[in-house]
């Protein structure tokens, strides 16, 4: 099968999207699947004849990200040579919008993907933290959301949490819920053989993930523990945490580790007594599934994609979202009692062996057949409308391109053609 991801985030960033089409396209590939990459361009990352870099742009108010400026005639050629059997988006901006917009007029399948919860990143665009454009520019998305997922042919999200959260919008189209497994072989079962407690945190440092949360609460444990915090990651709202560690005067415990190696970061998984992650926007939280294979208790807000796998008091602890004393207890009542860590590490790490990455990659490859399948024997209304309504189509014969605005007459063009006019009529 020849399947091509459109993701409008890719390497060198490092997110939860980015490993999951890591881990799944690795796995596609080992079962002799074709697999294509459409990505915004990045001077750093690696040219292979399977990712094609579209021409972007930073966003300057989230600087990891960029913003693809795609142009369609270049990957509909690319997508006529790759001939595609299925097209799956991982993302609803720019180029995943191209990819919903291709996949109408060119009838290949599309599956979509919801990997963010993209209201609560409002806060990064213009103009957002005054109310009402808050409240408008929420209502765009919402409609947004509903056009682009209600325009697949279906669609996949990670958790049931974020099921629920998308039928909240009115998204109407099939959803399957395939959680993004992880390499379970790749994390050892070990304990910390230091006397100082090791407490660990995974994951991009912007505020919807709360990390400030997890330093005050940290804080309150120094004053009884010897204890040390390493947050792994970077993020916008970095500088901010680091005052906040120093106005606590904390920050000689506490580790701001930045990106890191793989081989590091299992290594810090390794070595750590307690993963912690206050985050209430995850769609899955694939950083504590990490952590179970890897041996280690698991405590996360009670919200969002952790709740479908992270049962409270029997394979990690879930504490209530935003209550600092609440994170505090929970964490102390781990490191005070080895008989909850211990049932906790046990019942984790059978969780995180059952969400291997072999074991989700077939319920996507069953997806995919599906999808293909019903494609051929149902014709695709809301493709028909999409394309042909709502955008102009557009031929293509060879390298020429035929478009409804091309054959509109400019003012320009206009003007001279009146002017031509008129110099004949003086010669006549």
């Amino acid at each position: 099968m020849h399947i091509a991801i459109f993701t409008d985030t890719y390497h060198p960033q490092i997110n939860g999207v980015v490993t999951s089409i890591d881990l799944f396209t690795e796995e596609l590939r080992k079962r002799g699947h074709e697999v294509h990459i459409f990505c915004p361009a990045d001077r750093r990352l690696k040219k292979d004849k399977y990712t094609h870099q579209i021409n972007s742009f930073e966003f300057r108010p989230y600087p990891e990200y960029r913003v693809g400026l795609p142009f369609p005639l270049k990957i509909y050629l690319q997508l006529k040579k790759i001939n595609p059997d299925i097209l799956h988006l991982h993302s609803p901006a720019s180029i995943g919008a191209l990819g919903l917009y291709l996949g109408g007029i060119m009838d290949i399948p599309v599956i979509a993907s919801y990997h963010t919860l993209l209201g609560e990143y409002l806060e990064y665009l213009p103009g957002n933290r005054i109310w009402r454009f808050k409240k408008l520019n929420k209502k765009m998305v919402d409609r947004y959301i509903q056009f682009f997922y209600n325009h697949s042919d279906k669609i996949i999200v990670p958790s049931e949490q974020t099921k629920k959260i998308l039928l909240e919008t009115q998204v109407t189209k099939p959803i399957e819920v395939i959680p993004t497994g992880i390499k379970s072989g790749n994390y050892l079962k070990t304990k910390n053989l230091g006397s100082r407690i090791k407490i660990l945190h995974v994951g991009r440092l912007c505020k919807e993930r709360s990390v400030d949360e997890i330093i005050k609460a940290f804080n309150k444990l120094t004053e009884t523990l010897d204890c040390e915090l390493t947050i792994v990651s970077k993020g916008p709202a970095e500088k901010e945490l680091k005052n906040l560690a120093k106005k606590l005067k904390i920050e000689s415990k506490v580790n701001f580790a930045g990106y890191v190696a793989e081989e590091e970061k299992i290594r810090l998984y390794n070595t750590a007594d307690l993963f912690v992650t206050a985050s209430t926007t995850d769609t899955q939280g694939l950083v504590a599934l990490e952590a179970m294979a890897s041996g280690i208790p698991v405590i996360a807000a009670n919200a969002g994609g952790s709740m479908d796998y992270i049962q409270n008091d029997h394979n990690g602890l879930m504490f209530e979202p935003h209550n600092i004393d609440d994170l505090a207890d929970k964490m102390l009542s781990i490191l005070s009692c080895p008989e909850l860590r211990e049932k906790l590490v046990e019942n984790g790490y059978r969780t995180a062996k059952d969400l291997d990455i072999e074991k989700c990659v077939e319920r996507l490859e069953a997806v995919y057949q599906e999808t293909l399948a019903n494609s051929k024997q149902n014709p695709r209304e809301g493709y028909r409308w999409f394309s042909k309504k709502r955008i102009s189509s557009f031929k293509i014969s060879g390298t020429r391109v035929i478009t409804e605005m091309s054959r509109r007459i400019s003012p320009w063009e206009r003007k001279k053609k009146r002017r031509a006019e008129q110099e004949r009529g003086k010669r006549g």
